[in-house]
């Protein structure tokens, strides 16, 4: 199972409509967080990232950590108790 993280994208222009709302969400493997931030406005983003509306590149916020669910073999799966 591999850790991932969301990284929700706020636009934070005052006078904006937009101003405090997710204007995107990144998702990628956590072990390259780092990566992301350091790269993040010098040329690290997407067209999503910029507000519809004012057009300012938009914030990135702390990440959260998304819950990976390991797939399970139909084989070998948890077994129901014998009944007595």
């Amino acid at each position: 199972m591999k850790a991932e993280i969301k990284i929700p994208i706020v636009c934070e222009t005052e006078g904006c409509p937009n101003f405090g709302k997710k204007i995107n969400e990144v998702t990628g493997p956590k072990k390259k967080e780092d990566a992301f931030y350091a790269a993040y406005g010098h040329g690290g983003e997407d067209d999503e990232d910029f507000c519809p509306l004012c057009r300012k590149l938009g914030v990135a916020k702390d990440p959260e950590d998304v819950k990976c669910k390991e797939k399970r073999s139909q084989k070998g799966g948890r077994k129901s108790p014998k009944k007595s």
